[in-house]
């Protein structure tokens, strides 16, 4: 081995080189949460080098400052400046040159810069809702709970065959619970029994016209009205494009403003509108009835909002 080479291994024994790569992983995995996952290249290059040197600084001074008491030391006589591979000065150098570089690769960026500006612009639109959704149910009472399941069933059943004939009209099935009912000193006196059929479409008037075939033995829960999907989603995209073309304005109205020559885009987000209008609940009956007319529906329109809420950097030079 050269006498470069000899020096080089003494100098990596002196600071346990090996435990500053394992330490390593810990610091990169670290680093992937707080960038979300995707930290650019450079970034990886500065944690890197401001890790293995921070570490391996540290490790110089312990050895430095434990020249005298590992020269006692029987287990540590053998270490590089006891036995004279290292010298204290080159030891105290290395650590005093390894501080400096973790430090400026720790701190790679300039501080913040003052002249941002951040606001929100929102657009919005009036939609008429195009999708109802209605809840109908049976509720049941009987001591006997074999009995009640049955009769609850039946009807279920029943309003099943009902719905699937209607055309335009989504039929699923809803919530099923079975309860005791107690009496005054705790016990069961008789099992209640609920299960809800959720009806969904663009329709109203289908929905409208099966809500009164099943209202004979079925209770009207509640029902409410929202934006379809698809018009949902065509009137955000129309929506996002108008946003963002405020913004534009928004942007260059706040550059001029200030005098700025230019700006750049820092950060910008998208708030996109959530679920869909109000949902009435109608009060539920006492009893099924022989004969009901067909419930009228207003389904009314919904608004939908899109906010971009943006900073910007401005280049405070004088205006083009």
């Amino acid at each position: 081995m050269t006498a470069f080479g000899a020096r080089a291994r003494d100098f990596a024994s002196l600071v346990v080189l090996s435990h500053a790569v394992f330490a390593l992983p810990f610091a990169l995995l670290s680093l992937l949460v707080a960038t979300g996952g995707r930290p650019p290249l450079r970034l990886w290059s500065l944690c890197i080098v401001a890790v293995v040197a921070a570490r391996t600084a540290a490790m110089a001074w312990n050895r430095y400052a434990d020249r005298d008491l590992d020269a006692q030391n029987p287990r540590t006589q053998r270490r590089e400046i006891p036995r004279g591979a290292v010298t204290p000065r080159a030891a105290l150098g290395l650590a005093l040159a390894l501080a400096i570089a973790g430090a400026a690769a720790a701190e790679p960026f300039p501080a913040d810069p003052k002249n941002r500006a951040s606001f929100s612009v929102e657009r919005s639109r009036e939609v008429a809702n195009d999708w109802v959704t209605a809840v109908v149910g049976t509720t049941d009472e009987d001591s006997d709970a074999a009995r009640l399941a049955d009769r609850v069933n039946q009807t279920m059943n029943w309003a099943l065959g009902v719905a699937k004939q209607a055309r335009g009209v989504t039929v699923k099935s809803g919530g099923y619970t079975t309860q005791p009912v107690h009496d005054k000193n705790g016990k069961i006196a008789r099992w209640a029994a609920s299960q809800d059929l959720v009806l969904e479409g663009s329709d109203v008037d289908a929905v409208s016209e099966l809500v009164g075939k099943l209202q004979s033995k079925l209770l009207l829960r509640g029902i409410s009205f929202s934006v379809s999907p698809e018009t949902r989603r065509k009137t955000e995209d129309a929506l996002i494009g108008d946003a963002l073309g405020a913004f534009s304005e928004r942007a260059k109205r706040v550059q001029s403003g200030l005098g700025a020559r230019d700006y750049e885009l820092v950060s910008l987000s998208l708030q996109l509108p959530g679920g869909g209008g109000p949902m009435p609940m109608y009060a539920r009956a006492e009893m099924a009835m022989d004969k009901v007319a067909m419930p009228s529906f207003a389904s009314g329109q919904s608004t939908l909002v899109v906010r971009v809420d943006a900073t910007i950097e401005l280049d405070p030079g004088k205006k083009r």
